[in-house]
């Protein structure tokens, strides 16, 4: 279905055949006659006549373009295509030529070719939006072909053989547009394209019918008598609040049509409104109505306040355009465009305002299938409207898909659609929609920047099933959900933790698009650190360590084991408190608290020492730069020694210290003279040196902060001069004895 605002009518009598036997065609040959009837928008004729040329001179490229742009404007794409691609072996495409053919190539679903076209069009042309629309949609045209399930769609019984279009609810049953119970034919083409031929008016017309379901189907359509005339009737639209009717007609007042300076019958709006006898009153015309050009298919704001319409006024961005007036002080203030958010150098037309207030028009140049689509669009500031999105499918198809009505349900309505694929056959389907379009994202929490490649999962909480994503380059993530459920969604990828769940329902929900923001946090906050044994300094492998998050209700905990270098890694959150424990078999466990109160990015180092379990165990201490045994460390050791003999299965660990008085190596070796004085004492009492295990750790464990170049008193220095002494009952797993003594 071609169309637009103008309504070009075809009586066929006088152009039934492919001769005519009119005195000015009688001396013209067949490229003359066909270049008449092209003009006049007989196209099957034409094409007739340039295919007489072609069959004289095959190699007559304008025959064949002129083919193309015929079939092109009969809505017959697969022809059209067959015969662009033909021209094309042997010249150049215009670029309106380059255009049509990639829309023909799409009509027919060929969308990559098609796309191919569209950006030859869009190097020819770059001023033009359309190419980039266009070829945008064909990039995610996935997204836009629904799954059918989700919805219902069936034409409806009363359709005719003619074109019916345009159902909206009226009282207890349905108004539309038909041309029904006419022998003519019908087009909708471009109002700079069509004048209309005036013949016999009364016999070609479009006029209001009206049915209703009672029992088990529709009754027969009927004429709605008291607006109907000689002259098209078009879409119209009912006030919300009152008896009040918008409707289009042909440029016809006062019982007689009326032309443009170029012989154009233009389309009107006009307005009327019913008594209390259910009786059409006076017939008011549009304040802005115009010879020169069309104002058609009105709708209303749910208050009535704004009317929106479409035209091909003056000040547009090309064909036919969408508009808006507002009711102020009695009347309709000055029509104001859209913009270029909803307008295209295409046609916009057939708008339509829902009861959760999102528009609903049609277009044949924003991106689509193919031919007219349905969009969708959103509320903005005023009575401004943005974020132009394709309805998809099933409602929209790759032919003409047009007036589309929702009822107050939000889920099922009517659209119009040349779908049969039977030319100029327009039928009216209802349908039901059983799914919510939902458009995610996904966000760094705390950045608020948009995470690509992020892992989806949708959990159907009512029918406890999953639908897993990947968010795109820009962080989004489309799909459809049943309705009358309830989801939660929540985002994974590596170096990132979800930030909870996001829920969302379609319980109650309108037939659209809902939006939904998932957050993560991206991991950069750590806690880090290495193990050792307070024993022998090494570094622990195999420690679990567990990580309690205090702030959680139910505290969270997390349990690491240490890699073979001793070392556990942990992600942190932001301003929470963390219970840090490292447990090892023989080990005594040790616990701390880590707070990350106002920390975003960093990393928490924390070394644990682990002490062995022992059965007993002593410090004995020594003089400044001494290795000798006083008086109280024999008391000590003595007291070891009469373990050591009572339990003969057990070993005893010496680990020898010094203070940082001194160099790093003196000390080193003063404290391993240190340690063999308590093994040689040891030795002496009888202890067998296969029970011994000794270390010499110099200045490298300190108990207090008294390191190289820190101020301390001589009663700190002397805490670190020490030898600590355990008795195990297993011997170290990697025993450093002393072999001297």
């Amino acid at each position: 279905m071609k169309f637009i605002l103008t309504i070009s009518i075809f009586i066929i009598s006088y152009f039934a055949c492919g001769q005519s036997t009119d005195i000015t065609t009688f001396f013209m040959n067949d490229w003359q006659k066909a270049e008449l009837y092209f003009e006049k928008y007989s196209f099957k004729n034409a094409i007739e006549l340039y295919q007489r040329v072609l069959e004289k001179n095959p190699k007559q490229i304008k025959a064949k373009l002129r083919i193309a742009e015929s079939y092109t404007y009969l809505n017959e794409p697969r022809k059209a295509v067959r015969w662009y691609a033909e021209a094309n072996d042997y010249t150049e495409l215009t670029a309106e030529q380059t255009y049509n053919y990639a829309q023909s190539l799409s009509a027919i679903e060929n969308y990559e070719e098609a796309k191919d076209w569209y950006q030859t069009y869009q190097e020819m042309n770059p001023e033009d939006p359309r190419a980039r629309l266009k070829i945008d949609f064909i990039n995610n045209l996935d997204f836009y072909q629904r799954n059918k399930s989700l919805s219902y769609i069936e034409k409806m019984p009363f359709n005719s053989s003619e074109s019916d279009f345009g159902a909206i609810p009226y009282e207890k049953g349905l108004l539309f547009l038909s041309a029904r119970d006419q022998d003519l034919f019908i087009k909708y083409r471009d109002s700079n394209q069509s004048a209309l031929e005036e013949s016999d008016p009364s016999q070609s017309r479009l006029d209001l019918y009206y049915t209703y379901f009672r029992d088990t189907a529709y009754v027969k359509p009927e004429k709605l008598h008291d607006i109907n005339t000689r002259f098209h009737e078009g879409p119209l639209t009912f006030y919300h609040t009152s008896r009040k009717v918008i409707f289009t007609r042909n440029n016809f007042n006062d019982h007689r049509k009326r032309t443009s300076k170029d012989g154009k019958i233009k389309l009107k709006l006009f307005f009327t409104d019913r008594n209390a006898n259910d009786e059409w009153m006076k017939i008011e015309s549009f304040a802005y109505n115009d010879d020169e050009y069309s104002t058609g298919h009105p709708t209303l704001s749910l208050d009535d306040q704004v009317l929106y319409f479409s035209s091909d006024m003056p000040g547009g961005y090309g064909g036919s355009d969408l508009y808006f007036c507002q009711w102020q002080d009695g009347n309709w203030g000055t029509p104001i465009n859209m913009g270029a958010e909803i307008n295209t150098p295409g046609n916009e037309m057939f708008p339509f305002i829902s009861h959760d207030g999102k528009l609903y028009f049609s277009s044949d140049g924003h991106g689509g299938f193919g031919g007219l689509d349905i969009y969708r669009s959103y509320k903005a500031s005023g009575s401004f409207y943005e974020n132009v999105e394709n309805i998809g499918t099933p409602l929209n198809s790759s032919w003409d898909d047009f007036s589309f009505v929702l009822n107050q349900d939000g889920r099922s309505g009517y659209i119009s659609s040349n779908r049969s694929g039977e030319p100029g056959n327009d039928d009216i389907y209802q349908f039901s929609i059983k799914f919510l379009g939902i458009v995610g994202r996904v966000y760094n929490d705390r950045t608020n920047e948009v995470v690509p490649d992020a892992s989806v999962t949708i959990h159907d909480t009512t029918n406890d099933k999953d639908i897993s994503l990947v968010t795109d380059d820009n962080g989004y993530f489309h799909t459809d959900l049943p309705i009358s459920s309830e989801y939660s969604l929540e985002a994974t990828k590596e170096g990132y933790s979800p930030k909870g769940y996001s829920t969302t329902s379609t319980f109650g929900n309108k037939f659209g698009t809902d939006t939904v923001n998932v957050f993560m946090w991206k991991h950069e906050l750590f806690a880090q650190g290495r193990i050792y044994s307070n024993e022998s300094h090494e570094l622990l492998s195999n420690v679990k360590v567990t990580i309690e998050n205090l702030n959680e209700e139910e505290s969270e905990k997390r349990e690491l084991i240490t890699d073979e270098n001793g070392e556990y890694f942990y992600v942190l959150r932001p301003d929470n408190r963390y219970k840090i424990t490292a447990e090892k078999p023989e080990h005594i466990s040790k616990s701390f608290i880590m707070n990350t109160e106002g920390m975003i990015a960093d990393t928490l180092r924390n070394d644990i020492v682990l002490e062995e379990q022992y059965m007993d165990k002593s410090v004995i201490f020594f003089a400044f730069d001494d290795d000798q045994l006083n008086g109280n460390s024999i008391t000590q050791l003595n007291e070891m020694v009469k373990v050591l003999k009572r339990y003969k299965e057990t070993f005893i660990v010496v680990s020898a210290h010094a203070d940082a008085q001194g160099t790093f190596d003196y000390n080193k070796r003063l404290s391993d003279k240190r340690a063999k004085s308590v093994v040689n004492y040891l030795l002496a009492r009888g202890i067998r040196k296969d029970r011994i295990t000794w270390y010499g750790f110099g200045e490298e464990l300190l108990l207090n902060k008294c390191s190289d170049g820190v101020e301390c008193e001589e009663e700190d220095h002397s805490k670190n001069r020490r030898a600590e002494l355990k008795i195990e009952d297993k011997r170290p797993a990697d025993p450093k004895a002393d072999s001297d003594t």
